[in-house]
């Protein structure tokens, strides 16, 4: 397969709507112990189905990146930085998957009806149990961390390609 340039408009659209939608429910999520309690149902509501949301584009994601070629670095990129960006990018998708199904898991256990967009029920799968479910709510939070330091990450190697390298890595994942 001929590699190009730039990555194709479904890969840069799928790309910057997953970016919103993790940012999103990452550096945004429900704070319930400062709601009122009628709207937290609505609040989960909203988190659980952004959730799902970027479980399916993540899968369709997924399968484009495995068949559809992607832009090679520059000529003359050490192997190490080749290396730890192919480890970013697929320990980001590993992450985000990672984080959604321990979402669905933890609604799972819920000890409350759990329906993402208040349409989608996610509590019918597993049994009441609010041990289970605060321990996977936990790994899901902690899950936060990881995909916050894998974003910086990702973020700062493309300002270096934007600001320093100038090589068009950068630009080959803008929609313009």
């Amino acid at each position: 397969m001929n590699q190009p340039a730039k990555y194709s408009v479904v890969a840069i659209v799928i790309h910057w709507v997953v970016a919103a939608l993790v940012l999103y429910n990452v550096f945004l999520p429900p704070k319930v112990e400062d709601a009122p309690e009628e709207a937290v149902a609505g609040m989960m509501q909203l988190h659980m189905g952004i959730g799902l949301t970027i479980l399916a584009f993540m899968l369709v994601r997924l399968y484009w990146r495995l068949t559809h070629p992607v832009p090679a670095l520059p000529a003359g990129t050490p192997i190490w930085q080749v290396r730890a960006a192919k480890a970013v990018q697929w320990s980001l998708y590993a992450a985000v998957f990672a984080m959604v199904f321990l979402g669905i898991t933890s609604a799972a256990f819920a000890p409350y009806e759990a329906d993402a967009f208040g349409v989608v029920p996610l509590s019918w799968l597993a049994a009441n149990n609010v041990e289970t479910h605060e321990f996977f709510v936990g790994i899901h939070e902690a899950m936060n961390r990881v995909i916050i330091g894998l974003f910086v990450l990702h973020s700062a190697a493309a300002l270096y390609h934007l600001t320093v390298k100038r090589d068009g890595v950068f630009r080959s994942m803008l929609p313009w």
